[in-house]
């Protein structure tokens, strides 16, 4: 038997009003899930999620995702998003960037709401797929942003819940071709990480 009885990759990216998973909350949720690395069962979402302590949202989170109370009125509950996490993330790989973050407000949503948490059996973050490349000179960093221009993947939306799901996904299927077919140069020439 396989060691890895997966049913595919699942990306999560949540936008918060912080940075502290304990006092601060999670304001927009999304995911991207693919099964058994197929592209035509990929399926999205995203939803805003109503918040119930804004008082002491932090003013430079909300700076990023550009989220006000105005548009979280009208969000879902902790408990949907919870569910559409629980859902589809069984027999999952559960991947995105700097996930443990993501893990972290998730868990704590879990224990606010008297749910038991079970951590996914597999988590993989982008920052540490790329880590190799860094090393290597192929990548310039492991910020988002340096790893679309290196991808040319278009950085316009990042900061949304699904658009980071997105990006994500993509820096990770370009990531996953380069380990598959090897290591080229600007032109498209094997270059010496070959040799």
């Amino acid at each position: 038997r396989r060691a890895l009885e997966l049913k595919g990759i699942m990306f999560i990216d949540l936008e918060t009003t912080g940075l502290d998973p304990v006092k601060h909350e999670i304001i927009e949720y999304g995911h991207l899930s693919m099964l058994n690395d197929d592209v035509s069962t990929i399926e999205k979402y995203s939803c805003k999620v109503r918040p119930h302590k804004m008082e002491v949202a932090d003013p430079k989170a909300l700076e990023v995702n550009k989220l006000g109370i105005e548009d979280l009125e009208s969000g879902k509950s902790l408990y949907h998003i919870i569910t559409k996490y629980r859902d589809r993330s069984q027999g999952m790989a559960v991947a995105g960037k700097n996930v443990e973050f993501d893990l972290a407000f998730l868990r704590e949503a879990h224990r606010s709401l008297g749910i038991a948490w079970e951590r996914p059996r597999r988590v993989m973050d982008i920052d540490s797929l790329a880590y190799p490349l860094y090393e290597m000179g192929v990548v310039p960093g492991l910020s988002m942003s340096k790893l679309c221009t290196k991808f040319n993947i278009s950085y316009e939306g990042a900061h949304s819940a699904l658009k980071d799901c997105e990006l994500a996904f993509d820096v990770y299927s370009k990531i996953k071709e380069m380990y598959f077919f090897g290591f080229k140069d600007e032109e498209g020439l094997p270059n010496e990480l070959n040799q």
